[in-house]
């Protein structure tokens, strides 16, 4: 949490009055208090609209892993894994947000229902990459085992047939692997998240 300067030439004024006059102590110091709550709000606010994004990208992951509108092509899973990614950066960065806001998070009623929605959206980003993860897992064991079984079936074609064939399947098997090994780093992030994310939570309350 960032303080500007007039509030902290505002907090040394608190201290000084304080050795002489109690009251007006009392009275800055919880200006000074209201200050520092609006700023955790607007933090909180931030990260919980970061976390908003990375549940919608992992639901349009989720769906077009499971083929909803036909088939995913390669390119397509290029794509897929460009964005995890990308959302498992942005896991990462707001792991980091969380763990700066820890310190400086005021107890309060606002405060708490921001950082319960932070740790409600955690969890389910949790689940959800969770689940990208046995998609991907699942798709990459059974590309595995058709490029061994698909490959042979094109001999009846010729030559150049069952090259792009087997080229195929072999791009398809490498990128569903890939898929694979980006989600797997994907769930790491995001049970970092679900921590510091209860941990904030824990601090608000």
């Amino acid at each position: 949490m960032k303080i500007k300067g007039n509030h902290i030439i505002l907090a040394i004024a608190a201290c000084f009055i304080f050795s002489y006059s109690p009251a007006a102590s009392a009275e800055d110091a919880q200006d000074i208090t209201q200050v520092s709550a609006a700023g955790d709000l607007s933090g909180l606010k931030d990260i919980l609209f970061k976390l908003v994004r990375q549940d919608e990208l992992l639901d349009e992951a989720i769906e077009n892993l499971e083929g909803a509108s036909g088939p995913v092509t390669v390119k397509g899973l290029a794509g897929i894994k460009k964005t995890l990614g990308v959302v498992r950066k942005n896991l990462d960065h707001i792991s980091w947000l969380n763990k700066k806001h820890f310190t400086g998070v005021q107890p309060g009623s606002e405060t708490e229902k921001y950082t319960r929605t932070i740790l409600s959206y955690s969890d389910k980003i949790s689940r959800k990459s969770a689940q990208i993860n046995a998609i991907a897992a699942r798709a990459a064991s059974a590309k595995n085992k058709s490029a061994l079984r698909d490959a042979p079936s094109s001999k009846k074609s010729g030559k150049s047939a069952r090259a792009r064939s087997v080229t195929r399947i072999l791009a398809e098997k490498d990128a569903w692997t890939g898929i694979s090994a980006e989600t797997k780093k994907l769930k790491g992030s995001s049970h970092k998240l679900k921590a510091t994310s209860r941990w904030l939570h824990v601090a608000s309350r």
